[in-house]
């Protein structure tokens, strides 16, 4: 039996051919945009991905930014003690929030328009209150944020909020080596 990869019959970009045993892949599977396009769709917008370690944002505050699934994401420690993972996108035009990798910050400003927002992701201050109208509600405005949960520390986000299984779920047997990793470290991992 063959399997093959969203491609004519006569023009397969994997072939996996069990009764001759063999298993092919061609180049375009590295190269081809539209190749790419489907991989993001079916599996990365789909499923849980590693964003960081909670170890990388220790304390109130503290942030990274980063591409997880060629997204743009901030992983931030809020004020309150929890960790977050949002789009590093404003909220008013969508623009970049945050150029830096990494950080310290009680709250993010947008260089486009100067919104500003807490550490939690609430929208905390726009210059002009007055001129976006009565029935304007910074609460409507907060930062996007992604499911995102932990395992021993490792953070990870979906971006599918239809994803049906938990994180521990989904990573399954993986459990295991990332305790074998962990129970390695010389400093204590057990969050």
């Amino acid at each position: 039996m063959t399997t093959e990869l969203q491609r004519p019959v006569d023009d397969p970009i994997v072939v996996d051919d069990l009764e001759r045993l063999s298993f092919r892949v061609d180049r375009r599977a590295y190269t081809d945009d539209d190749v790419a396009a489907q991989e993001m769709a079916r599996i990365f917008d789909r499923c849980w991905l590693y964003v960081g370690h909670e170890s990388e944002v220790p304390g109130p505050g503290s942030f990274v930014s980063r591409e997880v699934g060629g997204r743009p994401v901030i992983m931030a420690h809020g004020s309150d003690g929890a960790i977050r993972v949002f789009a590093n996108s404003c909220t008013h035009r969508g623009a970049l929030l945050c150029s830096q990798p990494a950080g310290q910050v009680k709250s993010f400003r947008c260089p486009y328009h100067d919104w500003t927002f807490s550490n939690k992701g609430d929208l905390t201050g726009v210059p002009i209150p007055d001129g976006y109208g009565p029935g304007f509600r910074k609460a409507d405005f907060n930062l996007a944020q992604h499911r995102s949960d932990s395992y021993r520390g490792f953070v990870f986000v979906t971006f599918d909020p239809q994803q049906p299984r938990t994180l521990t779920e989904y990573l399954a047997g993986a459990t295991e080596y990332i305790d074998l990793v962990a129970d390695q470290s010389e400093t204590d991992v057990r969050s």
